[in-house]
């Protein structure tokens, strides 16, 4: 009995965990830094992504993502 006990202890501890690895969290914000006025827009699978910075640098950051968490940026227009 106390074998079954702790084999199913076990394959409970190893469920959890599984499932815990799965699961994804990611923080706010995305972009670390000064990006107002955020507009994302959808091509295909890639996402891209214009902010306003007219307070620090004049232009228009691009930046380009395929999971809508890890951004790159491409170009100042």
């Amino acid at each position: 009995m106390k074998k079954i006990n702790f084999l199913s202890l076990i394959i409970v501890i190893l469920f959890v965990n599984f499932v815990h690895s799965q699961q994804k969290e990611y923080t706010n914000p995305i972009l670390s830094g000064f990006y107002p006025d955020p507009s994302i827009c959808r091509v295909g699978n890639d996402y891209y992504l214009v902010t306003s910075t007219f307070c620090y640098y004049p232009g228009l950051p691009v930046f380009h993502s395929k999971d809508l968490v890890h951004w790159v940026q491409l170009v100042v227009l």
